[in-house]
Formats: structure tokens, C-alpha cells, sequence
């Protein structure tokens, strides 16, 4: 008996039956036999797919808990990872998603990590390993992280995420199906909008940790009066932040975050082609900017607003100085 099955709490076959398992594979016969699988593991609810073009149409309609890809599905099975992750297809980007890779394929193991899959399972499998892989998934699924290049489980030795990236817990129908918890439609959103927000303002307070360098790289070339080309690269880097920063404020439906970080944007973003004659008010900005975007996306509602305001007044004050001129 491994450590696994003594350490793992026990997946009830009762609350099996309301996962829903899809599975993408070429092959009929392996895919008759993945369904006999599941179903003799316990779920019934399971939905088989010979193409990514019938599994895409489905995703938008109902989300599974669980995606199962054999490597040989389709060439552009791994896009479909990454899409289903940065919510371009279907509506939960967090499903759990197991990839089946055929032995010696090493570069498909590598591709589903990057892609951002949560399990990686060497063929050929057995119900057995399917039972195992579920309950490792439900109960020991790892942290999300969230770059702009990647987004999933954080996978230590095998994806390495930047030292500045927040770890964030996300939502587990698996586990909290096997748990007893069953969703209806609008419950599931809830849930979904909840870990989406937990995963912005993760990715939020990263961007406040990279403004600081550009900021005070721009601030002490005007204190040293050091004024190169590096200060439009730091001024240029400053805006992409911003920008990003707006995307992500989007993301979760925040359009007054998103409306100051574009205005912000753009103030930053006017300041590059002058970069060598910057004013006392656009000085004050770059010193500002930081600490008021970090108490703009502060958890606590109240700190939130002053941070708001701080950068709201701020970015109207560059703005009446840029209409009535020097």
C-alpha cells in the first residue's frame, strides 16, 4: 500500500455519480474502454469525443469537472488546454484536466505541463489508476498561478514560476462533488467569478511588486540628473504594467480599476516621448503611482477606495495640466 492510499481521504462512489467526465480519444476501442472505467469506478456521467471539434462545441454548453486527453486526440490538443485555462473556451477555466501520454513520449509530457494541466498519467491505465488519479486530483490538487504565459497548477520542478508569483486556491467541483456538494447553474458562477477574483488580485498585487523597480529607476535618473534612453524603456515598461493591470481588472469586472489603469496608461504612455523634459507633475505621478495602486487593489473596501482615489485624483491633476499646457 503506497503513502497515497493511507494518507488520502476516500472518494464515495454515492458521490461519484455526479461528476462529469469528458474524454477525448482518437481510438473507439480505448474510448469504450476509458468509459468502462469510469463507470466502473463510480461515474456515471461520462461523455466521449472522437474530435476537438465536437469537444469544443460541448464546453460552452456544460463544463465537465474532469478532461481527459489521450496525446494522440488531436494536434492541437494542448491549444485546447490553454484555451479552456485562459477562458477562451467554456466558462470554468479551473475543470481538472488529466493528460494520458503514451511511454517515451517525453516532449508531450513537457507540453502538457506548459499547457496547464493538472495530471499527467503514463499509458496504459486501468481502473485502478483512474480511481487513484481522481482522488490524488480531488484532495491534493495543487495552488493556480497566473502569468501572461501560463495559467494552472503550480508545478514545482517542472513549471518555474517567477519568485514573485502568488500561489491562489481555486475551485474544485471534483473535490466538492466527492465532498457531497452538488452545483446548480448559478451556484457554479458564483463560485467560479469567486476564484477568478482570488486569481486577479493575486496577479494584481504581482504587477504592484513590478512597478516599484521602473518607478524608482525613473526617479533616481532625475535625482542623480542621469538622464538616458533607459528612462523611456522604464517608462515604456510602466505602461505595459498598467496596461496589463487594466486587463486584468476587466477580467473580474471591475470598470473602475479597469477605467484608471487605461488613464494611467495612457498619462505614463504620453511621458515616453518627452522623456527627457518630465515636470514636476509627472515626477509626482512615477512617485505616487506605486503606493496608491497598491491601496487601489488592497483587499480591505475601505483602503481600496482611498487607493482608488489617490490614483483617480492624481490621474485628473495630469490630465488638467496637460489641457491647459506649460
Amino acid at each position: 500500500m503506497c503513502q497515497y492510499d493511507i494518507l488520502m481521504p476516500h472518494l464515495e462512489r454515492a458521490n461519484l455519480r455526479s461528476l462529469t467526465v469528458y474524454v477525448g480519444e482518437q481510438d473507439y476501442h480505448q474510448r469504450q474502454r476509458l468509459r468502462e472505467m469510469f463507470l466502473a469506478g463510480g461515474v456515471k456521467n461520462v461523455s466521449l469525443h472522437s474530435n476537438i471539434e465536437s469537444l469544443r462545441s460541448l464546453m460552452f454548453d456544460i463544463p465537465p469537472d474532469l478532461l481527459v486527453l489521450s496525446d494522440n486526440f488531436d494536434p492541437d490538443m494542448f491549444d485546447l488546454v490553454r484555451d479552456v485555462r485562459f477562458s477562451q473556451i467554456g466558462f470554468n477555466p479551473f475543470i481538472g484536466i488529466s493528460i494520458l501520454v503514451t511511454q517515451n513520449k517525453g516532449d508531450n509530457i513537457h507540453k502538457a505541463i506548459y499547457a496547464g494541466a493538472d495530471d499527467i498519467v503514463i499509458k496504459p491505465i486501468d481502473t485502478k489508476k483512474i480511481h487513484e488519479r481522481l482522488r490524488l486530483i480531488a484532495f491534493y490538487r495543487q495552488p493556480f498561478i497566473a502569468t501572461n504565459e501560463y495559467f494552472g497548477p503550480d508545478r514545482k520542478g517542472e513549471y518555474q514560476s517567477p519568485s514573485d508569483t502568488h500561489r491562489v486556491r481555486v475551485l474544485n467541483t471534483i473535490k466538492e462533488k466527492a465532498q457531497g456538494r452538488n452545483f446548480g447553474p448559478r451556484e457554479l458562477k458564483e463560485a467560479i467569478n469567486e476564484s477568478m477574483g482570488r486569481v486577479v488580485e493575486s496577479q494584481l498585487t504581482s504587477h504592484i511588486m513590478k512597478m516599484g523597480l521602473p518607478c524608482e529607476a525613473i526617479l533616481a535618473a532625475y535625482r542623480d540628473d542621469i538622464v538616458t534612453e533607459e528612462v523611456k524603456n522604464d517608462l515604456a515598461t510602466l505602461t505595459g504594467i498598467l496596461s496589463e493591470a487594466g486587463t486584468m481588472a476587466k477580467r473580474i469586472g471591475d470598470t473602475l480599476l479597469e477605467g484608471l489603469c487605461s488613464s494611467l496608461a495612457e498619462n505614463v504612455s504620453a511621458m515616453t516621448d518627452k522623456y527627457d523634459s518630465l515636470t514636476e507633475v509627472d515626477m509626482e505621478l512615477i512617485e505616487k503611482l506605486a503606493q496608491a495602486f497598491r491601496m487601489a487593489v488592497d483587499s480591505a473596501s475601505e483602503r481600496k477606495q482611498k487607493g482608488r482615489d489617490a490614483i483617480l485624483e492624481i490621474s485628473e491633476e495630469q490630465a488638467v495640466r496637460q489641457d491647459v499646457g506649460p
